[in-house]
């Protein structure tokens, strides 16, 4: 959809003063890519970033996301309920609130795997706005690197319900070789020209390796 200029400064201005007046934290957009332009939402980020650098935005988008993730958007989030494993059923029984009156529920495992990640993200710019290649997608694993200013990081995914031995085939990326660092369980890893090997992966995990 085609905006007319006159509606996107306007809008603009009204969110600008609302954030202003009332303090507002954070928007949460609807359908955002309705309005197709870059530099719409672009501006959106900065002038709400000017009057609080830490104003929270986030996009309601069905698909691949990563064009408004690069990190001059749209804030990548977590679910609410998610880090603590709070189940859910079909529409309208998908969510339910959030059990703050009983913390005994949480999957207190699951929510410090979640705040690893995390911290993790805010250390390594390379895993916000790094560049993506794949690797491997098969039989219930995928892995990933993601690059920026020399830094490299794998990123593998064992949706699995069973444990999965890493043996990775690199035909995909036959540059990448040498030796990784598991940022969450601290083994080694190691790559090749035909694979990247290391510990077996528990089942519904994954782990950040870093190239050494």
């Amino acid at each position: 959809m085609i905006v007319p200029s006159r509606i996107c400064k306007r809008n603009l201005e009204y969110k600008k003063w609302l954030t202003e007046e009332f303090g507002i934290d954070g928007w949460r957009l609807d359908a955002p890519n309705e309005i197709d332009d870059d530099t719409f939402w672009q501006e959106l980020r900065r002038r709400c970033r000017v009057i609080n650098p830490e104003a929270y935005l986030v996009g309601e988008i069905w698909g691949d996301a990563s064009r408004w993730l690069q990190g001059d958007q749209f804030d990548a989030v977590v679910y609410y309920g998610d880090e603590i494993g709070l189940k859910g059923r079909h529409d309208p029984l998908n969510r339910q609130g959030m059990p703050w009156h009983k913390p005994e529920s949480w999957n207190r495992a699951l929510l410090e795997y979640t705040r690893r990640l995390i911290s993790l993200r805010r250390e390594h710019a390379a895993l916000r706005r790094g560049s993506y290649r794949g690797l491997y997608a098969r039989d219930g694993l995928h892995a990933f690197v993601r690059e920026l200013q020399g830094e490299r990081f794998l990123v593998v995914l064992n949706v699995n319900r069973r444990p999965a031995t890493l043996a990775i085939s690199t035909a995909a990326l036959p540059e990448l070789r040498g030796e990784f660092h598991d940022l969450l369980g601290g083994f080694s890893a190691h790559a090749d020209h035909q694979q990247f090997t290391g510990h077996d992966l528990p089942a519904r995990s994954g782990t950040v390796f870093r190239q050494l």
